[in-house]
C-alpha cells in the first residue's frame, strides 16, 4: 500500500517540476509595411520546443495618417503547431478600426495551442487598398507584439552555461525582428 502511494507522489512531484513556462515574444517593426519570415519558433538562442498554452496580440497607439483608412490594415501570422487554427488573419474592420487617428487592439488566441512543430513561418503587417495593392501603412508608437506562453521542453544542459543571464534563465525569449 505504501509503495504505490510513494510512487504516485514521486510521479506527481516530477511532473510538476518538469514544467518550464516561458514567454516567447515576437516584436514587429514600427511601420506597418513588412513581411516577416522566421526559420524556427524561439529566440536567437535557437528553437523553443514544447506546447503553446496561449497567445496574446497587442497593438497600442497605432497611428494612421491622412490618405489611408485604418479599416484597410492587414495582419496575418501563421505558425506550425498542432493547434486547431495555428494562424491569425485580421484586418482593421475585424478590430473595429476605421478612418485616421490612433488605434489600439488587444486579444488572446487559443488556435495556436498545441505542440510546436519544426518549420519556417511568417507574418505580414501592412495596409491593403481596395484594388488589392499592398502599401506601407501607419506607425506604431506603443507596444506591438505577439506573445506566446509556452510549456517549454528544457534545452540540453550544454546550452545552459553559455546562454544564461546572471545565472538565471531569461523569463521572456524575445525575437526582435527576422532578418530582412
Amino acid at each position: 500500500m505504501i509503495r504505490p502511494l510513494l510512487a504516485a507522489l514521486l510521479a506527481l512531484a516530477s511532473t510538476a517540476a518538469s514544467a518550464d513556462i516561458v514567454k516567447v515574444r515576437y516584436n514587429f517593426f514600427d511601420v506597418a509595411g513588412f513581411s516577416y519570415l522566421w526559420g524556427w519558433f524561439g529566440s536567437d538562442l535557437g528553437p523553443t520546443q514544447g506546447t503553446i498554452l496561449d497567445a496574446k496580440l497587442v497593438f497600442k497607439d497605432y497611428r494612421v495618417p491622412e490618405g489611408l483608412d485604418a479599416a484597410q490594415f492587414h495582419f496575418d501570422f501563421a505558425l506550425p503547431t498542432t493547434g486547431p487554427a495555428p494562424y491569425i488573419v485580421l484586418d482593421g474592420v475585424d478590430m473595429g478600426w476605421s478612418g485616421t487617428g490612433s488605434f489600439d487592439y488587444e486579444a488572446t488566441f487559443d488556435g495556436f495551442n498545441g505542440e510546436i512543430l519544426p518549420g519556417r513561418f511568417g507574418a505580414e503587417i501592412m495596409h491593403i487598398l481596395e484594388d488589392g495593392s499592398p502599401v506601407s501603412g501607419g506607425t506604431f508608437y506603443g507596444d506591438h507584439y505577439l506573445e506566446f506562453t509556452v510549456d517549454r521542453i528544457l534545452p540540453d544542459d550544454i546550452f545552459a552555461d553559455s546562454f544564461d543571464v546572471g545565472g538565471e534563465e531569461r523569463p521572456v525569449e524575445t525575437v526582435a525582428f527576422p532578418a530582412r
